[in-house]
């Protein structure tokens, strides 16, 4: 009995003792780091948001349009402020918890738990952005004069998160409709970006230039010679958009508009076991 009397006083006393701290314990906990990041604001946020989402904004887009300078990420917020070629990040969380779970959020580690995951958030994309920056200013955008082609199409709107399935399955029809007939192929399939908007739908077309007669059922691309500006891109082609920042970034210092289409040209290279993908990407002068 004394034992049982022991336990329901324990019991009683712990049930207080939380009550009470839940009483004079906040209910909300707000932790904001920063880092400067040497790298342009578009860039930093092109990285925080694609993060986590699904619908990435599609990184040939207008540079200008593509970000804000406070915005929201969950129950995060976020804010951007540039000065010369540094860029301060202040991140900023705020959790809430219900009575009586603010008491045990003040007695666990919580608080330092959230300062550990958004300093190390901060330090990945720092080391991200940076090493980005680096590459993109290596590049080496050429003038070119693209002359006349024409390419068997398939051409669609398409979400940019369906876009390497899209073009897979588009090229592997192209071929087998192009072999039936005989077509010559007179060039490295291609993907054609006619047009993108902020809810990541791009209007673009899977494309293999061609010479003969059009065969039926697809749609026949015809392009006069045309201006336009080329770079290289080598390697996995989730890093393709540190080409697209750097043609924005040369239109941007050439005070020219942006391009009325882009075309990646797919060439395959070996290295040793490894096979890299280099995309030949050119924007087309309106």
């Amino acid at each position: 009995m004394n034992l049982k009397r022991l336990i329901i006083t324990a019991f009683l006393f712990l049930a207080a003792l939380v009550l009470i701290t839940a009483l004079i314990a906040p209910n909300t906990f707000q932790i904001e780091k920063s880092i400067m990041i040497e790298a342009p604001s578009d860039l930093i946020y092109y990285h925080i948001h694609s993060q986590d989402s699904a619908q990435t904004r599609p990184p040939w887009l207008n540079a200008d349009t593509l970000y804000f300078n406070a915005f929201e990420r969950g129950k995060e917020k976020i804010f951007l402020s540039r000065q010369n070629c540094i860029t301060k990040v202040k991140w900023n969380v705020m959790r809430h918890y219900a009575f009586p779970l603010n008491a045990f959020a003040t007695v666990m580690p919580v608080k330092r738990k959230m300062e550990t995951r958004v300093e190390n958030r901060l330090d990945a994309l720092k080391i991200h952005c940076e090493e980005d920056v680096r590459i993109i200013e290596s590049y080496q955008i050429r003038n070119i004069r693209f002359p006349a082609a024409r390419y068997a199409a398939v051409r669609e709107q398409v979400n940019f998160t369906e876009l390497h399935d899209f073009y897979t399955e588009s090229i592997e029809l192209l071929y087998d409709i192009l072999n039936s007939k005989n077509a010559r192929i007179t060039g490295v399939p291609c993907l054609f970006i006619f047009s993108a908007d902020e809810n990541s739908l791009a209007e673009v077309a899977a494309a293999i230039p061609f010479a003969g007669d059009s065969p039926e059922g697809i749609e026949i691309l015809e392009f006069p010679v045309m201006s336009g500006y080329e770079l290289d891109f080598m390697g996995s082609y989730d890093h393709i958009h540190r080409a697209y920042f750097a043609l924005n970034s040369f239109y941007k210092k050439e005070n020219a508009d942006m391009p009325s289409a882009v075309m990646e040209a797919f060439i395959q290279k070996n290295d040793s076991a490894y096979s890299h993908r280099t995309v030949k990407i050119i924007f087309f002068v309106p």
